[in-house]
Formats: C-alpha cells, sequence, structure tokens
C-alpha cells in the first residue's frame, strides 16, 4: 500500500508516483492509494472512474462505510464541548492555545481524510487483507496521523513505514516528529530520507526513531553543471499563495527596471496563475517555463524566491546564485542547517536592488557535497529500505 497525493487532474502519475513507475521499482502485487488535493469536488469524482478502470490503483472509499463517516461527527462533538480542566505544564497556563486549536476547522478536509484513513486500514484487517508493506508519504498531518495509527494498530510498524520526499522545513516542527507522537504510535517508527543530511534534523525531537537512506529519485550530469545561461533572472514560484501573490506583484515593476535582461518564471506545480496576469507576462516579454525545473536552472544564472523550496538546493548544484526576497528567521535557519555556503545566496526585502549583489556560483566541490548528502542515489541498498517486504 502506497500513500500518495495526486494533485494534477490532467497529469494524475506525477510526484512520488511517478518516480516509482519510472524507475520501474515496484513488482506486480502494489497499490497506490492516492489523497486527492489542489483540485475540486467534481473533477476529483471524474478522475476517480479514470484512476479505477487502471491497474494498481486502490481507493479507501471503497473499504469506508457510514458507521465510519459517524466517527468524524463524534471527533467533532467532543472538541465542541470538551471542558476538562488541562494540566499545567512547568507552571506555563495552555488552556487557551489548547481549546482554540481544538475548535479550529481551517483544516476539516484533513481532519475527515485522517478518520478515513484509520479506519482505512482497520476495515482492511478485519477483511483479513494481507499487508508486506504500507508506505506514508510523510509529512506528519493530520491525515498521516490516522493512516500510521491504523497501520500501526492493525499492522504492527515493521509494516509501516514513512518516505519523507522533500527539504528540511525549520518551521514545520511537526515535520520532526516527538517522542510522544512516536510512543501513541501516529508516525512510523522507521523513516526513509532522501540523503544522510536530512537524518539528525529529522530525528532531533525524537532519537528512537529508525531514519534510513532511501532513494531521492534525483540524479545529476556533472556535464550540465555549468551550461550556458540565457536566463539572467529566473522568479520561482513556491505554492503558497501569500508567497507567489508577492512574486506576481513585484515581477513587473523589476521587469522594467531590468528592461535589457532576461526574465523569466517558473511555477510550482500546484500554483495558480490568473489568465489577466499570464497574458500581462507575456506582454512584457516574461517567459513562463513549463516542464521539467532542473532543465530551467541550468540555463538560469540568478533565482529569485520569496520563500523556500528543494528547488532552491538544487539551483546551486546548477550554477546558479540565489536571492530570497525575505527575512524570515526559519528561512535563513534553512541555508544554515543545511551548510550552504553564505556566498551563494542573499536575503533582502527589497529585490529591486538585487543587480547591485555580489554572489559566487559553489565550485565543484561544494556541489558534489550537497549531492552527497541530500540527494541520495538510488543502488540496491537504498531501494531495499523503501521497497523491503513487497513483492
Amino acid at each position: 500500500m502506497i500513500d500518495c497525493f495526486i494533485y494534477n487532474y490532467k497529469k494524475p502519475d506525477t510526484g512520488f508516483i511517478n518516480s516509482l513507475k519510472i524507475n520501474r521499482i515496484m513488482k506486480k502485487n502494489y497499490f497506490f492509494v492516492p489523497t486527492f488535493a489542489y483540485i475540486n469536488y467534481f473533477l476529483r469524482f471524474l478522475l476517480l472512474i479514470k484512476l479505477a478502470k487502471k491497474k494498481n490503483y486502490l481507493f479507501k472509499e471503497q473499504f469506508l462505510n457510514f458507521k465510519n463517516l459517524f466517527e468524524i461527527i463524534k471527533i467533532i462533538k467532543f472538541s465542541l464541548s470538551f471542558k476538562d480542566k488541562i494540566k499545567r505544564l512547568n507552571n506555563w497556563k495552555f488552556d487557551e492555545i489548547i481549546l482554540i486549536e481544538m475548535k479550529n476547522f481551517s483544516e476539516f478536509e484533513s481532519i475527515i481524510y485522517s478518520v478515513l484513513n484509520y479506519n482505512f486500514a482497520k476495515n482492511l484487517k478485519k477483511d483479513n487483507y494481507k499487508i508486506h508493506r504500507s508506505i506514508n508519504y510523510f509529512e506528519n498531518q493530520f491525515l498521516d496521523k490516522g493512516w500510521n495509527l491504523g497501520f500501526n494498530t492493525f499492522y504492527g510498524n515493521k509494516v509501516n513505514i514513512g518516505y519523507q520526499a522533500f527539504s528540511y522545513l525549520p518551521e514545520a516542527f511537526n515535520t520532526s516528529p516527538s517522542k510522544q507522537e512516536f510512543e501513541q504510535k501516529v508516525c512510523p517508527q522507521k523513516i526513509i530520507v532522501k540523503g544522510k543530511g536530512f537524518i539528525k534534523l529529522i530525528s532531533e525531537n525524537c532519537n528512537k526513531i529508525n531514519c534510513v537512506i532511501g532513494p531521492s529519485f534525483k540524479s545529476f550530469d556533472i556535464t550540465k553543471f555549468n551550461k550556458k545561461k540565457t536566463i539572467k533572472y529566473l522568479f520561482l514560484l513556491t505554492g503558497v499563495p501569500i508567497e507567489d501573490k508577492k512574486i506576481f506583484e513585484q515581477i513587473l515593476l523589476f521587469k522594467k527596471i531590468n528592461y535589457n535582461k532576461t526574465i523569466g518564471l517558473k511555477p510550482h506545480p500546484i500554483s495558480i496563475i490568473p489568465e489577466g496576469i499570464s497574458k500581462n507576462f507575456e506582454k512584457n516579454n516574461i517567459e513562463i517555463f513549463t516542464g521539467d525545473i532542473a532543465e530551467t536552472l541550468q540555463i538560469s544564472d540568478i533565482i529569485i524566491s520569496a520563500g523556500l523550496s528543494t528547488s532552491l538546493v538544487e539551483a546551486l548544484i546548477y550554477n546558479c546564485k540565489l536571492i530570497i526576497n525575505s527575512d524570515s528567521i526559519y528561512d535563513k535557519l534553512f541555508f544554515k542547517k543545511l551548510y550552504i555556503p553564505k556566498k551563494s545566496y542573499f536575503f533582502t526585502n527589497n529585490i529591486y536592488k538585487a543587480n547591485n549583489t555580489k554572489l559566487h556560483s559553489l565550485n565543484l566541490s561544494e556541489k558534489l557535497r550537497i549531492i552527497d548528502n541530500y540527494f541520495a542515489k538510488y543502488p540496491k541498498k537504498n531501494l531495499i529500505n523503501l521497497t523491503e517486504n513487497l513483492k
């Protein structure tokens, strides 16, 4: 059972699914269990019908019943009616914060999926399905907790593992599970990370977690590290609406100031560019790049972003320099924790003065160190960590 996300109606086989398929890692008896995100409910229904005709897709909805839905109502009722006294922790009073969080249903869809994921595992066991391996696409969010609690409880923690595919995000404390989460079985007991440099970061809150290296599904061709740069400035969208909006507001004025420079834009897979903005970019000779981001990074000189993404680390490998339009302490911590040389990036609140910034590309040994630490290859040993017990 492979937990995965689908966020593109036209290209459902993206991300983790595509990585496993194109590398032909899985054998015959495996199933992708998708969670749909950033797709409206009507298209989700159509996509569910479309994927149901394909092999190796299984839908948790097939194994759920109305009783499982009533459990969601029980959770809501419990949260709204909770009045128990909360103990103080080292004389700190957290009553108000905890009660506000318990009544916060802004992530209601994730709460629903969490309950459904738990019952999915429960019902599989009840119907005597044998599961050799459960792979949770681990971000330690609500829905992950339901999946992990379900499979840890009904199939055991040796069957259930997590695969953490993204880079370290300092502000997302949830990505490093706590000791309490480990003991309550709402996180995997074994987590696969995509490079040895992430092991200490992911296990920093609980050293009982077994972190091992798995495939990153990224490969780098050293002959492409120094390709000719035809784009002076490439703006990266992160998929975070507030950060993408910031880029939309700044890029046109930046183009006016740097009218003689080639400027491009690379959207995140979940980014939405309004049609009016897209036409305005075209009118001002700002090219929107689609397709493989590595190909775009190889021909870009300076990358400008309003937030963090894995692509920033990849950009450094392809001889790019970085300008981060942010003053966030967490964004700065990202580069510090990953030991990225300061000569290659710059933080600013005024990107319009970016052309006065003196930055330098990483040398070959610095690039190879980043690859070695954060982009594990997929030799047999790393693949076994991910696919052990799969048949």
